[in-house]
């Protein structure tokens, strides 16, 4: 009976696999959700994310670098949501936004993401990050039209300099 079954015991233990890959991407995506993101970036995680993560477990496994690059990126995408109060809050977002989009870009890519909807969802994240870099973000946020146009002139840190620079992910440049 056991030799019977032996040739058997590879597809379990793949079944095995993709139920843990199924299971941890699942359980990622809902702790994204506890923190209840902006509807953009809920849809996003819901519906793009989660496949990018069991793309990412298929191919590299639960604790490889490019799974750790996919989950610090949810993390990240949402903290850069966040009010920053201060210049040095603004200053790690700056540093940070970079490799979120990167990572976030060739997610995106790797299943097959239109670059239409990758271009209005970053746009819309740019919008997002712009509102939690301004003193009152919740007034700005009820002020501000959902157009995905980039515009933050006028735009200072406390100490009086323009925030600036570009940021770009494959062919996408955010100045």
């Amino acid at each position: 009976l056991i030799a019977a079954a032996s040739p058997y015991l590879p597809l379990v233990d793949d079944l095995d696999r993709r139920d843990r890959i199924a299971g941890r991407a699942r359980a990622t995506i809902e702790q994204g959700l506890d923190t209840q993101p902006p509807e953009v970036a809920r849809r996003f995680l819901i519906r793009t994310w989660h496949q990018v993560l069991l793309q990412t477990g298929h191919q590299h496994g639960l604790d490889s670098p490019p799974w750790q690059a996919c989950t610090a990126a949810i993390d990240g995408l949402l903290w850069s949501f966040q009010p920053k109060t201060d210049a040095e809050e603004r200053k790690r977002l700056a540093q940070r936004v970079p490799v979120i989009l990167k990572v976030l870009k060739a997610g995106m890519e790797r299943v097959g993401l239109p670059a239409a909807e990758q271009e209005s969802f970053l746009d819309e994240c740019f919008r997002l990050q712009t509102q939690a870099l301004r003193p009152a973000p919740a007034a700005a946020a009820a002020e501000a039209p959902a157009t995905g146009h980039i515009a933050a002139p006028g735009l200072r840190l406390p100490a009086g300099e323009p925030v600036g620079g570009e940021v770009r992910a494959g062919d996408l440049v955010l100045a």
